[in-house]
């Protein structure tokens, strides 16, 4: 996409999803082992570039500032589970990113140095249920950030290695009110964490959608070809924000259900998505207004091909279960998820490849 905020290569190794962001340098040839923090490296570079390596040197900060680095990737990947079941994990959707769940874990395991993971999951809940945003999160000692330039950064999170900038945000008001019930609600549940007894799996039970919402907007794209899906699928999930706002405006309140779903009812490659929309107001909606504006924000600026893109509003009834699983390596169930399941990966000579 030519007006891309971030240039990336996205694809999946080993079954596991990887963007890898890059960048050019002025510079006549790159060491192996580069040194993002090299001033040097970042004279007279443009602001894509810029962008591209800030996620790189914010993912070393943040290795450099946690105490215990086996303890903080082991609470880093028990909170993205937790938010991935729990359906507020999600950038393009306008919930957090990994880059924003990096952040508040290391902010929790810098003020707690010596404490034990369990102990860990429950100061995290403890913290963000009560945090008065919009008041920046800030992971460094001592450093004042310059207050939000951008008004719509409804929970700011100041990006390591730039005091001054934050963690950027799709976030709106209907997605920040989401992420606030479901901190306030993992809080009141780990209260007992401590307990032998404590049930590991309604912490992470899948967030109900079809029990709470009655009407859905069905957002289905669709391409000719496989290999023109992913393109298409990653052009529409980048002007996600603009739908959002508008079904926001006209409905009051939206909840965007990141998990992609495929239509076997039909035969070309495509993707479905599900969002849940405010009760009594969606029967009211202009439905072919809302895709042709939509069309033309993701028409602008476009390149590559273009697929099909349907909007409709449906029953809770047509949405599909959401089956319980572990991810893409295979399906377990009637599982109690224990903290020792959330390890986080070291390479062979001890060093760090990344946080999340």
């Amino acid at each position: 996409m030519a007006d891309a905020r971030v240039p990336l290569i996205r694809f999946k190794f080993d079954g596991i999803p990887i963007d890898l962001p890059y960048a050019k340098l002025n510079a006549i040839s790159v060491p192996e082992n580069v040194d993002v923090f090299n001033s040097l490296f970042l004279i007279n570079i443009n602001e894509i570039c810029w962008r591209s390596l800030s996620g790189v040197r914010a993912n070393k900060s943040i290795l450099q500032h946690v105490p215990n680095l086996q303890v903080y990737q082991s609470l880093l990947r028990c909170v993205k589970f937790w938010a991935k079941r729990r359906g507020i994990y999600g950038h393009a959707q306008g919930f957090f990113g990994g880059i924003h769940l990096a952040v508040l874990a290391a902010f929790v395991c810098r003020r707690q140095p010596h404490a034990h993971l369990i102990t860990l999951v429950l100061i995290f809940f403890q913290t963000f249920a009560s945090w008065p945003w919009p008041m920046p999160v800030v992971l460094e000692d001592g450093v004042m950030p310059l207050p939000p330039n951008n008004i719509s950064i409804l929970m700011p999170i100041q990006l390591p290695s730039s005091p001054n900038e934050y963690c950027y945000s799709n976030m709106i008001r209907s997605t920040v009110y989401r992420i606030r019930q479901e901190f306030i609600d993992a809080h009141a549940l780990t209260k007992e964490i401590l307990r032998p007894e404590f049930d590991w799996k309604i912490l992470f039970e899948p967030f109900p959608y079809v029990k709470m919402y009655a009407r859905f907007l069905k957002i289905r794209l669709s391409c000719p070809r496989e290999d023109e899906l992913g393109g298409w699928v990653g052009k529409v999930k980048s002007r996600m924000r603009c739908l959002l706002i508008k079904l926001e405006e006209l409905q009051g309140f939206c909840d965007p259900n990141p998990t992609e779903y495929v239509d076997i009812n039909i035969k070309e490659p495509n993707k479905v998505f599900y969002w849940g929309l405010c009760p009594g107001r969606s029967c009211n909606m202009n439905i072919d207004s809302i895709r042709k504006d939509f069309m033309m924000n993701i028409f602008t600026g476009c390149e590559g091909p273009i697929g099909r893109l349907e909007l409709k509003v449906v029953k809770a009834s047509e949405v599909p279960i959401q089956k319980t699983n572990m991810g893409s390596r295979g399906s377990r169930r009637n599982i109690v998820y224990m903290p020792q399941n959330f390890v986080g990966c070291l390479a062979g000579n001890g060093n760090v490849g990344c946080v999340s």
